[in-house]
């Protein structure tokens, strides 16, 4: 590729959307370019008709939340879970048939086990990477619920109770909205 020559396109295209893209944001570039041809419509159109405006629903947000320690253990226990169901075998199969460059080799831990696969590391490290990495997601997410507002924040261990009736109460005050 030539470089630039993404946001140049970009720009032609939707240059609403472009202009809040850096150049060298590929992925984001690649899906103004992709909505743009595919749709006729530029994303920056379609986002500036949306523009977050009033939900045709009411929602009751809940968040479970765990502490830190305990939801550390689970991810890792998650990460073993799968290993021990054949994910390596899966990112093998993967391997034969999805490109090096492709997005997904960015997932959580399909790049990890791929360089298990291609000798570049051990399983155990490809583990330990994969749950660090995992960790690290998770502390993004956590920090961007805590900005939204209206979240109802909930310890599933403790107040399952709690939860079902915040969600019952949710439902009876809002029957046309549940399906």
């Amino acid at each position: 590729r030539a470089p630039g020559l993404l946001a140049r396109w970009a720009r032609r295209l939707d240059p609403e959307a472009a202009a809040r893209i850096h150049p060298n944001d590929h992925v984001r570039l690649l899906r103004v370019l992709e909505v743009a041809l595919a749709t006729g419509v530029p994303l920056g159109a379609r986002q500036g008709r949306h523009r977050f405006a009033e939900a045709p629903y009411d929602v009751r947000m809940l968040g479970l939340a765990l502490p830190t320690a305990e939801l550390d253990e689970r991810l890792a226990a998650r990460v073993d879970a799968m290993l021990a169901s054949g994910w390596l075998d899966e990112v093998r199969a993967l391997a034969r048939s999805v490109p090096r460059d492709a997005p997904a080799w960015v997932t959580l831990g399909y790049r990890e086990l791929r360089d298990v696969l291609e000798g570049r590391r051990s399983l155990a490290e490809a583990r330990a990477a994969t749950v660090r990495a995992t960790r690290q997601f998770a502390k993004r997410q956590r920090t961007w619920f805590r900005g939204e507002a209206g979240v109802t924040w909930c310890d599933p261990r403790t107040e399952r109770a709690r939860i079902a009736a915040l969600a019952e109460e949710f439902l009876v005050a809002n029957p046309g909205d549940a399906g």
